[in-house]
């Protein structure tokens, strides 16, 4: 089966490969595409008032126990301190680098229960960040719709229906049974829908004031005919959006877009020499670690490259008492990791800067290189590492390879 890195080798860029992919174009799962037409659905939120079905589209992610405050404050840039019961915010997770992995709202039901609503790839991360790790948390994972087998019946934990556009104030009052309570943005209240009581989340998506509604699913046709109805005795003309639609609105509301999660981007990994534990030579520590690096990459079949460079750097612990993690900065590590960048360009799988170089007799001269972010050029090493392992072991792994496949060797 052909890797990621395979695919996008034969296109000249990845956006020219996504260009034309035969996938196709995202669709909203199981909403009706149109109950109008889009350019009716799309002015209602701006001129009347518009009935949007969020049921389907996203992950939820139930999490609770002791450590739930603490796993996710570490797994993620925001801090909790001032994170109240009945509130909502943005939750962004990243990677111990730093790389950003998606977005997900965040809503705290009690002190030790969250409960987090987005798109799947955080919903992912977050459960290989609970198993991997030792935290005395419990996860529930509701996917999207489209996560499931086909011929399943769509059955979830909650509906969602948001409610938006100048006319939704009338519908909220009729539904109601008088006025609704003041809802401070982005904080949760609970409202009356007929003779159901429901949580609402008060945001806008539309430049005009909004409710989010949830609830349990076995409740959804009820609430669903109840606004309907609601909206019919005050008067509203409330469009129902299709899944065609339903996205533009994010550009108007200035949502995120859906980024390539930082498992798939970024340096992979960094490693410091005779930072906080003193190495008689640790130039020649981080050449041999190289190496061996490429050793093992070839004998499990992928690439890697690596970039080497020896001099001053400050380190130390960043961070608050909720997330500190150890961490190195500084020209140093600047230029090592343009180093590994520039193996890419050159086609070699290992970089040294000339401090390094010194104490690799193996390394070889590539000349004065101006790499990517450095004012200066600076003289280029290639690591002549242990050739012999490297190819012993590509030609291992294909011949497993090849066993896997039925092919004769």
């Amino acid at each position: 089966m052909p890797s990621l890195s395979d695919v996008m080798a034969k296109h000249a860029n990845p956006v020219e490969m996504l260009r034309n992919s035969t996938i196709g174009m995202y669709v909203y799962p199981v909403v009706t595409p149109e109950f109008r037409n889009w350019r009716v659905e799309q002015e209602a939120w701006r001129n009347s008032a518009v009935l949007f079905d969020q049921s389907h589209h996203m992950d939820e992610l139930i999490v609770e126990g002791p450590q739930a405050e603490e796993f996710l404050a570490y797994h993620g840039i925001n801090a909790f301190g001032n994170f109240n019961l009945n509130r909502a915010k943005h939750y962004v997770p990243v990677t111990p680098n730093g790389h950003v992995i998606g977005d997900h709202i965040i809503f705290r039901e009690r002190e030790d229960k969250f409960i987090l609503v987005g798109r799947a790839p955080t919903s992912n991360w977050l459960m290989f960040c609970a198993a991997y790790g030792n935290w005395s948390v419990r996860i529930k994972h509701d996917p999207r719709s489209t996560s499931r087998p086909e011929g399943e019946r769509v059955l979830r934990t909650h509906y969602r229906y948001q409610i938006q556009g100048p006319d939704a104030p009338k519908i909220f009052e009729k539904m109601n049974g008088g006025p609704i309570p003041d809802i401070k943005f982005f904080h949760v209240d609970r409202i009356n829908v007929g003779s159901k009581k429901v949580q609402a989340l008060r945001h806008g998506m539309s430049g005009a004031p909004g409710l989010e509604i949830w609830g349990p699913y076995d409740d959804k046709h009820y609430i669903h005919s109840t606004i309907l109805e609601a909206a019919r005795d005050a008067g509203v003309d409330l469009v129902q959006c299709g899944s065609r639609a339903y996205s533009t609105n994010t550009l108007e509301s200035g949502w995120i877009p859906s980024p390539l999660p930082g498992i798939y981007t970024g340096d992979g990994m960094l490693a410091a020499f005779n930072a906080g534990r003193a190495l008689e030579r640790p130039s020649a520590a981080a050449v041999a670690v190289a190496a061996n690096l490429q050793v093992e990459a070839a004998r499990s079949g992928f690439k890697a490259r690596v970039g080497v460079a020896s001099g001053p750097l400050a380190a130390g612990a960043v961070g608050s008492a909720a997330r500190r993690a150890f961490t190195v900065y500084g020209d140093t590590v600047n230029r090592a990791s343009r180093l590994e960048a520039f193996g890419k360009d050159c086609g070699e799988a290992i970089l040294l800067d000339a401090a390094t170089a010194a104490h690799a007799p193996a390394a070889r001269s590539l000349g004065l290189v101006r790499l990517r972010g450095l004012a200066e050029e600076i003289e280029v090493y290639s690591l002549l590492a242990n050739i012999s392992a490297i190819s012993t072991a590509k030609q291992n792994v294909a011949a497993a390879r090849g066993r896997a496949r039925g092919d004769g060797i």
